[in-house]
């Protein structure tokens, strides 16, 4: 036995040495793998950054040409309300004149044909 210790101890060592390098390996992929999901991470943080970016810029662009069209409508209705308002005060006095110049005319005949 003592002329296999040797022998023994030389594949022990060869062993502990595979091990040693199949961990190695191991580390050295887990590490590239690490390496991979991290720039993956990094991509997609910045796909997600310009998106974002692209956004507010669609929005302040949407902004910029709907704000100005909110007002420009605004001030039509403004007006329109306001020729609305001029229209029905118009319509009134010239309901007010008629009614009163009826009644002068009935207040006339009236006058006429009792004197």
């Amino acid at each position: 036995m003592k002329g296999l210790e040797p022998e023994i101890q030389r594949l022990i060592a060869k062993h502990k040495a595979e091990l040693k390098k199949v961990k190695q390996i191991q580390e050295a992929e887990l590490l590239e793998s690490d390496e991979r999901a991290a720039q993956k991470y990094v991509r997609r943080t910045e796909e997600l950054r310009d998106q974002l970016a692209a956004c507010a810029r669609e929005r302040e662009l949407a902004k910029q040409r709907w704000v100005p069209a909110g007002q420009q409508i605004r001030s039509k209705i403004d007006s329109f309300q306001n020729a609305n308002f001029l229209f029905l005060n118009q319509t009134l006095c010239c309901y007010h004149s008629l009614e009163s110049s009826q009644r002068d005319d009935f207040n006339e005949g009236h006058t006429i044909g009792f004197g």
